[in-house]
């Protein structure tokens, strides 16, 4: 009697491109915050050096960041999310967040290069 064929059981180890692109993708989400930080620090300290207010500038970087969080958090606790394998759910996690701030150091920095 012949065995049946077993099905190959895929680990996180066995997709080296999604890993690839897992971690790319969280290295420019990265990159992209601290470049995003940093410019709001400086319009803080111009604004604070004309004599104005840089309170929005402080304010409005982690308030969008703790937004940012409690969505990343909210889709965490969905079942089809969880059902997901972990390199998958860890690329979604990265698709999710990396958005807004590559966005918006493209739009910040793209048309001064």
């Amino acid at each position: 009697m012949p065995t049946p064929a077993r099905t190959p059981v895929q680990r996180n180890g066995d997709r080296p491109l999604l890993l690839l692109l897992t971690s790319v993708l969280w290295m420019a989400t990265a990159v992209s915050l601290l470049m995003a930080f940093a410019s709001m620090l400086t319009m803080a300290m111009w604004s604070a050096a004309a004599g104005t207010s840089g309170l929005p500038y402080l304010i409005i970087p982690p308030g969008a960041l703790a937004l940012v969080a409690a969505a990343v958090w909210a889709v965490s606790r969905t079942p089809g999310y969880r059902r997901l394998p972990g390199d998958v759910r860890s690329l979604a996690r990265a698709v999710l967040v990396g958005v807004g701030p590559i966005g918006f150091a493209g739009w910040l920095w793209l048309p001064h290069l």
